[in-house]
């Protein structure tokens, strides 16, 4: 998939839940692409304040932006969980290009600070900041065997370690970082680099393959519960 179209997708969002001043930010692979990582993502992440159905209501009636702007076409994809919600946008309903948005939503959904990230040459949209990236993309190493992960964390690693101050570092759950470093043993250096003592963490983790629900909140043990996306951006 084109990345321009999935840009295209994150302004017309953002346009219609800014217009509305709905508070949200963009998180995951895109957000990692938007800051300069060389690779391709075929969805867009975005945490949500707000009902859901309200949500949903907003983005598949007749909707344009605050002044008029056209924002594509939504279609929602039923979704049985509270906190999240998925689409189908189109930049036109006769388009043959579609792009993924999921939501993870609710009123009390906390949300990491943003910062506006310019994503072409007229349009800024928020997306969190680097370290609650490295932080969400971490816990999705410990928790699935998904190779962009990996690259993200190193990428954030290299190119925005100065973003990631030692006082930021030391409060990432050591388990965390133990089951991601034994699922991609290639994390090391990078987090070495960061010091991060992979060392002590892998002890931490010993056998276990995943981690129980009791460590940062969050459990890391196959399928994601509900909530656990976002609390993952707080490990």
């Amino acid at each position: 998939m084109r990345q321009s179209t999935l840009t295209s997708a994150a302004v017309a969002l953002s346009t219609v839940l800014t217009s509305h001043r709905i508070t949200h930010a963009f998180f995951g692979g895109w957000a990692v692409i938007a800051k300069g990582a060389d690779r391709e993502s075929k969805d867009l992440d975005v945490l949500v304040k707000g009902e859901k159905d309200a949500i949903v209501d907003l983005l598949t009636n007749d909707i344009r932006g605050l002044k008029g702007e056209d924002v594509g076409s939504w279609m929602v994809i039923p979704q049985a969980r509270n906190d999240y919600v998925a689409f189908f946008w189109k930049p036109s309903p006769s388009s043959s290009e579609m792009v993924l948005v999921e939501l993870f939503i609710g009123p009390k959904t906390k949300i990491p600070p943003t910062v506006l990230l310019q994503v072409d040459s007229v349009h800024a949209v928020p997306v969190i900041d680097t370290p609650a990236l490295f932080r969400g993309k971490l816990a999705a190493c410990a928790s699935r065997s998904k190779p962009n992960d990996c690259s993200d964390v190193i990428f954030l690693a290299t190119t925005y370690s100065s973003q990631l101050p030692s006082d930021t570092i030391k409060k990432i759950d050591t388990k965390v970082i133990g089951m991601a470093v034994k699922k991609y043993p290639e994390l090391i250096d990078s987090l070495e680099g960061l010091g991060i003592s992979t060392r002590k963490a892998i002890k931490k983790v010993g056998s276990c393959d995943s981690l129980s629900s009791n460590s940062s909140g969050f459990s890391i043990s196959g399928r994601m519960n509900e909530g656990e996306v976002q609390r993952g951006l707080f490990c």
